[in-house]
């Protein structure tokens, strides 16, 4: 029953339900707050490499054989995640009923991924510490006034201010991810105010989020492949992942816009 549990609670630091949960929120809820916290997830992910690497601290023996030889634990980069995802949209709605959960949540999940064993027990708090400050810093930025009518130029800024740490840190797949945030900004900018979904059918909005579900599956799955003939190794994450982001921030405009000329034509 507790392992039920424990696997419950870390459901929210799993990558599918990550990418599901953004694909939603940027293409059925609001751009500005996903799209916001996908950039600062990104940046995060770069922070947590550096920190780790920085630190060295082992895995626990039994998850270390199931990841690469130079795979560290301080601080806990789901932990990280988790807090920043959750916490972002506590100081979102400001709902007092969601952020008692959000607080008992992350109780549970810092009880749950030592549990698990997947960290020894000073890993979690060490992620949550970060992720919670890293959550206040990207929201301050996001928060400027000349970045609020064009937040996607915030995703360009916080790419630059997390550079440096790129040379303290291996290159794949932390490249990947500053690359990663250049791509979505570009194809966020190229979208925003073409595609609003106040005009549009729950239909047409439900079609849309399905639409970019399956073309990031795609991408996930099958487009990998092409760019090992593409680029060179070393690349080949990089290349990819760039991609990835593009189609995440695009997508859902195409399929939109398909929507609503096969809408045409039935009506017609």
């Amino acid at each position: 029953m507790l392992e039920i549990i424990a696997k419950t609670l870390l459901l929210p630091g799993q990558e599918w339900f990550i990418m599901i949960l953004l694909i939603i929120g940027f293409w059925g809820i609001k751009r500005r707050i996903f799209g916001a916290l996908l950039l600062a997830l990104l940046g995060s992910f770069i922070l947590n490499k550096f920190l780790k690497h920085f630190f060295q601290v082992p895995l626990p023996p039994g998850v270390a054989p199931n990841l690469d030889a130079k795979a560290y634990g301080f601080p806990s980069g789901h932990t990280q995640s988790v807090t920043l995802i959750l916490t972002w949209l506590a100081l979102e709605w400001k709902q007092r009923w969601f952020s008692i959960g959000v607080v008992v949540w992350l109780a549970g999940y810092l009880w749950a991924i030592v549990h698990m064993g997947y960290h020894y027990p000073v890993d979690p708090p060490a992620g949550l510490i970060v992720g919670l400050w890293w959550c206040f810093t990207c929201r301050w930025l996001f928060d400027r006034p000349w970045i609020k009518d064009q937040p996607y130029w915030a995703g360009v800024l916080l790419a630059l201010g997390v550079s440096p740490l790129l040379f303290f840190v291996p290159w794949v797949p932390t490249v990947g991810y500053f690359a990663g945030m250049l791509g979505f900004s570009l194809g966020w900018s190229l979208i925003e105010g073409r595609c609003e979904f106040s005009s549009q059918s729950f239909f047409g909005r439900m079609f849309s989020i399905f639409g970019v579900i399956v073309a990031v599956l795609l991408c996930h799955i099958y487009i990998k492949g092409w760019f090992h003939v593409l680029l060179p190794q070393r690349w080949v994450f990089i290349g990819w992942f760039t991609f990835l982001a593009f189609v995440f921030s695009t997508a859902g405009y195409v399929f939109r816009r398909a929507w609503g000329k096969a809408s045409t034509i039935v009506s017609a």
